[in-house]
C-alpha cells in the first residue's frame, strides 16, 4: 500500500520565505506559497485517483480550518509534528511503516512545478531503487520517496541546506540504490521565472 504525505505551513507572515516577500511584497509572496501548496496538493489527489494510494497533508499550526476551505475534504489533514522538511520525514517515516504501509512518498511544498507525473515516476522508480529523490535547483529536495525506514541515513542529517547532496553521498557510501526524479526549482530561488 502507498502513502503520499505532504508537508507544508499555511501561509502567513512567519512562514513564508523572507526572499519571496522582499521581492513580491506580502501578498503576492502568500499567493505564489498558495499556488504551490494547491498545485501539490492536486497533484497528488490526481495521483490517488488513477491508483491506490493514501494523501495526508500535515499542516503546521492550528490551520486546519483554512486548509479544509482551500483544498476541500478530499484530502486527509493531519496536524505534523516538525518544523522542517527533513525533521517531518523523520518523525513521520517509522510510523508510516509501522502502519503497513510498504511504499512513501514525501512531498515539500516549496516548488509549484509538481505533476502528477513526477509523483508516478516517483513510485514507478522505487521498483528498481530503495530510494527517490527530487531535487530542487539550490540543493533542497522536494521529494524523498522510499521503501523502508531509513533510520540509518536520516540519524545522520542534521539540516536541510544543500539535503540533495548530503543524503545523496550517504547512500551512496551505504550502497543504496537511489533514483532522481525531475530537477525542479525551489519558489524563494533567484531563478524561479517569477522573479524575472
Amino acid at each position: 500500500m502507498k502513502k503520499l504525505i505532504i508537508f507544508t505551513q499555511y501561509p502567513y507572515s512567519n512562514s513564508i520565505n523572507k526572499e519571496l516577500i522582499e521581492s513580491f511584497g506580502f501578498n503576492k509572496a502568500m499567493n505564489v506559497k498558495l499556488d504551490a501548496i494547491i498545485n501539490s496538493a492536486f497533484s497528488a489527489l490526481r495521483y490517488k485517483e488513477k491508483t491506490a494510494c493514501t494523501v495526508e497533508l500535515h499542516y503546521c499550526d492550528n490551520r486546519a480550518i483554512d486548509f479544509e476551505g482551500l483544498l476541500g475534504k478530499d484530502i486527509e489533514l493531519v496536524k505534523q509534528s516538525g518544523t522542517t522538511f527533513l525533521e517531518c520525514i523523520k518523525k513521520n517515516f517509522k510510523k508510516s511503516f509501522e502502519q503497513g504501509f510498504e511504499n512513501l512518498c514525501f512531498i515539500n511544498t516549496n516548488i509549484n512545478d509538481l505533476t502528477f507525473e513526477i509523483i508516478h515516476e516517483a513510485f514507478l522508480k522505487l521498483y528498481y531503487n530503495d530510494i527517490v529523490l527530487g531535487p530542487t535547483n539550490d540543493g533542497e529536495i522536494y521529494l524523498l520517496a522510499s521503501k523502508y525506514y531509513l533510520k540509518s541515513i536520516f540519524k545522520k542529517l542534521n539540516r536541510d541546506k544543500q539535503i540533495f547532496e548530503k543524503i545523496s553521498n550517504l547512500l551512496k557510501d551505504a550502497n543504496i540504490n537511489c533514483g532522481i526524479t525531475k530537477t525542479l526549482i525551489n519558489i524563494a530561488s533567484k531563478e524561479n521565472p517569477l522573479f524575472k
